[in-house]
C-alpha cells in the first residue's frame, strides 16, 4: 500500500479489498470531477434541480453540494447514482 496525498485521492479507505463488504469508491479528484459534471448535466437536461436529484437518488437533499466539498462516496452509492441516471424516465418525477 502506498501514500495517498489527500488533495490527489479524496478517499482511499476501501475494505472490499480484503473481502469486506461496504467498500468505498477509491476516486480521484478528475474522476469527481467527472461524475459531479455528468450529475449537473442530467439536472439541466431534465429540468431537476440539484437537491431534487439528489432526494430522488438518495432521500438526501444536500448530496450533490457535499461531493463537491469531498463527501466520500460508497461503491454502492456510485452505483445507484449510475443506475438512476440511465434508467429515469420524466414520469418518474410525476408519480
Amino acid at each position: 500500500m502506498g501514500y495517498f496525498p489527500r488533495r490527489q485521492v479524496l478517499c482511499v479507505k476501501f475494505p472490499t479489498a480484503w473481502g469486506l463488504t461496504g467498500g468505498y469508491f477509491p476516486h480521484t479528484s478528475v474522476a469527481m470531477s467527472n461524475l459531479i459534471s455528468e450529475i449537473e448535466t442530467f439536472c439541466a437536461k431534465h429540468s431537476m434541480s440539484e437537491w431534487q436529484f439528489g432526494e430522488a437518488v438518495l432521500n438526501d437533499r444536500h448530496f450533490l453540494r457535499q461531493l463537491r466539498t469531498g463527501r466520500d462516496l460508497r461503491m454502492s452509492t456510485l452505483e445507484r447514482v449510475q443506475t438512476f441516471m440511465r434508467e429515469y424516465s420524466p414520469q418518474q418525477s410525476a408519480a
